[in-house]
């Protein structure tokens, strides 16, 4: 029903318009819809049919505000939230007690978003129906992207970033159920590939990987020891290969000093003789101090003239 619009012709008294009495049918008619449609939106109602509200916003004046009080303290069922989308025929029981600003309940069947958070068309947050937190660096459809994730599912929490089609760059962290924590790689698509199991147990923590533990590329340098085998050598690195000065073998303890940055004196330095070309080599770290640590060697009684080299990592270390 709409407004009814009282004719008043088209000139002073050219008796085109509306009687008197038809005017005021018109007037009456518009009082009570205007008291039915205030009755109307002062009540619950359900709307059936699609509604579009245009109006624009100002400042410190939303188009669509509600400012009702929020229902607090009833059943898991009855406090339902101050802004809820459930479709019709879903029922939902589990809503928290002390309220819900915006709740969603979709039908068991659904597999879409819970919600999905565009700019100009492009989705860059979503919640989807698993429960997985979704945040997008591209998107192009829904086989070509690239995303970081959170999500709980089968007793695993994940954490990470990966892709589907042109997407590039797919890893995750995720925590399981036994108390190991596994650090995953995949390529372009969503197959992970395992690198990394890092289990707890008791106090302990455990590797279960065939790639081990230890530094990659980036963390190691290599130096070559100059003028004698007692000159030191500089190497601000975690890890690193140090080739000795090219001299005769002895079974003589000879001992020089490798400045290193990395160090404190609370470190511990695994060091091993990585090669030698004909004689045998014993070498140990005798002393660790803050920026530096000291290389003792001596051969087996070999003699013949060499550059042996030696590797080393730094493993940090604390005292209390």
């Amino acid at each position: 029903m709409a407004f009814s619009t009282i004719g008043v012709g088209t000139a002073d008294n050219d008796r085109t318009g509306d009687t008197l009495r038809a005017a005021f049918q018109k007037i009456n008619a518009n009082f009570a819809l205007a008291a039915e449609m205030t009755e109307l939106l002062a009540a619950a109602n359900t709307w059936s049919a699609a509604n579009i509200f245009s109006a624009n916003g100002a400042a410190s004046t939303p188009p669509l505000k509600l400012t009702g009080t929020w229902f607090t303290g009833g059943s898991t069922t009855t406090t339902k939230p101050q802004y809820l989308i459930e479709p019709a025929g879903t029922t939902s029981t589990l809503w928290h007690t002390s309220g819900t600003g915006l709740g969603v309940n979709a039908p068991n069947s659904f597999a879409g978003n819970l919600a999905d958070f565009q700019v100009n068309g492009v989705p860059k947050f979503q919640v989807l129906s698993t429960g997985t937190l979704a945040v997008y660096n591209t998107f192009t459809d829904y086989s070509n992207y690239e995303r970081s994730f959170f999500r709980y599912s089968s007793n695993i929490l994940q954490f990470g970033h990966e892709a589907a089609g042109t997407g590039t760059g797919t890893r995750d962290i995720e925590w399981w159920g036994n108390g190991s924590l596994r650090l995953r790689y995949g390529g372009s698509t969503n197959r992970f590939t395992a690198f990394c199991d890092i289990y707890t147990q008791g106090s302990s923590v455990l590797i279960s990987s065939t790639g081990g533990i230890g530094y990659t590329t980036g963390a190691g340098g290599a130096v070559t020891q100059a003028t004698s085998r007692t000159t030191g050598v500089t190497l601000n690195k975690s890890a690193g290969a140090i080739t000795l000065f090219t001299a005769a073998g002895s079974a003589t303890a000879t001992s020089f000093t490798v400045t290193n940055s990395v160090v404190a004196a609370t470190d511990t330095i695994n060091l091993n003789v990585k090669s030698s070309t004909t004689n045998k080599y014993l070498a140990f770290v005798s002393a660790v101090a803050a920026g530096s640590f000291e290389i003792t060697f001596y051969t087996t009684g070999g003699t013949t003239s060499d550059a042996p080299v030696f590797n080393f990592a730094v493993i940090k270390a604390a005292a209390s």
